[in-house]
């Protein structure tokens, strides 16, 4: 009898003792059930993400917020948003923590400062590793806004020709723009026709990479989605800023089967600053472009670019 009640006096003893830790043991639970939620997120995010919009940051703080909002606020929500943070020195990568809780976000961070080329580069190597239905790849420069239903209308245009390259128009103009250092749509924006280019050869690549990008005098890669296999090939040349662009469309243009133009508006592009650069400046962009140029010769001779249309460039 009384070996029978120390026995129920232990279990009570021990009962007690458990009772004790329920809010550390529920609070465990509720842990781990989050962590498992917060790890299924992810992996639905990349085997959902079709477009990775990569951006370059370097001490944009001002313009920021609005820059990343109008990315977050995209209508398509198969997206998702590489923040590359270079170093910057101002209150920029604070701002950029803001948005770490977003499962389509992911920052990185470079240990110096190497440009926004390499930038660009460790989003591309990120985005590839991670997303494995990534149909298209973009950029946006951190101080510049997109309208809300960019990627949503550009996957379906792309999507509808199967374009390697999915061009779109941009402007310099937006509300929130304070006078944009006077610059108007006409001078400060592009607009290309409503074309679809395909299963052209190597010589109308050449001659289309000339009239949509060098004589219209806007080279750019952020009013483009870019196939993603144009990136196991090439990725942006780090030795050149400016004119990194430029280069890049180039090789990028030399392996598009398709390639597509819309005359939708949807990237507004922010200028300021003195646009004429002193002449220290102006030698030295002198000197990247024909270093861009040797660069794109050097790609277009691998590729087997008609030599006729290699001396034209």
């Amino acid at each position: 009898m009384i070996k029978y009640k120390i026995s129920f006096l232990k279990t009570q003893h021990f009962l007690k003792k458990i009772k004790s830790f329920y809010p550390a043991l529920l609070l465990l639970i509720a842990l781990c059930f989050n962590s498992i939620f917060v790890n299924l997120q992810k992996l639905h995010t990349q085997d959902n993400t079709k477009i990775a919009v990569i951006v370059p940051v370097y001490n944009t703080e001002k313009y920021l917020t609005s820059c990343v909002n109008s990315i977050i606020n995209q209508t398509l929500r198969k997206i998702s948003i590489i923040l590359v943070d270079d170093c910057s020195t101002d209150n920029s990568l604070q701002i950029l923590k803001k948005y770490e809780k977003n499962n389509r976000v992911k920052i990185l961070q470079h240990d110096h400062n190497k440009g926004g080329s390499a930038a660009r580069n460790t989003g591309i190597k990120y985005a590839i590793s991670m997303f494995k239905n990534l149909k298209y790849i973009t950029f946006v420069d951190s101080d510049d806004i997109i309208e809300s239903d960019t990627y949503e209308k550009a996957f379906e245009e792309a999507l509808m020709d199967d374009a390697d390259i999915l061009a779109f128009a941009a402007d310099t103009k937006h509300p929130s723009f304070e006078n944009n250092n006077g610059l108007d749509n006409k001078k400060g924006g592009h607009k290309p026709e409503d074309k679809v280019l395909r299963n052209y050869n190597l010589h109308d690549r050449v001659k289309a990479f000339e009239e949509n990008e060098i004589q219209t005098g806007f080279p750019m890669v952020w009013n483009k989605l870019y196939s993603t296999k144009i990136f196991r090939e090439i990725l942006f040349m780090e030795d050149l800023q400016p004119h990194e662009d430029l280069c890049f469309n180039a090789m990028a243009y030399i392996r598009a089967k398709t390639i597509k133009f819309i005359p939708n508006v949807f990237y507004h592009w922010r200028i300021y600053g003195n646009s004429t650069g002193d002449t220290t400046s102006q030698e030295k962009s002198l000197k990247l472009l024909e270093l861009s140029r040797s660069h794109i010769i050097e790609d277009w001779k691998k590729c087997k670019v008609p030599e006729e249309d290699i001396e034209k460039i």
